[in-house]
């Protein structure tokens, strides 16, 4: 060994402490929940959007908002 040691830091993302609300178009809401639910083992919210065609995802204090839709790319802009 040369005694360099990995240096975590360089994988942060800009110190970011929370996301808040992520918005995504999911097109099909059962992949979506074994996805987030039963694969990440988040919670969903049972209070504010308990309907089929929307769900609310908690993260901590961050929420990903996933109504059905198809997604919209929006066009790069460098």
């Amino acid at each position: 060994m040369d005694g360099r040691h990995y240096d975590r830091t360089q994988q942060d993302l800009g110190n970011i402490v929370e996301l808040g609300h992520v918005n995504n178009r999911i097109p099909d809401q059962r992949l979506a929940t074994l996805f987030y639910i039963a694969g990440h083992g988040l919670t969903r919210d049972p209070v504010l959007m308990t309907s089929t065609d929307n769900m609310w995802v908690n993260v901590g204090k961050s929420h990903f908002h996933l109504p059905t839709g198809e997604a919209v790319h929006a066009p790069c802009t460098r």
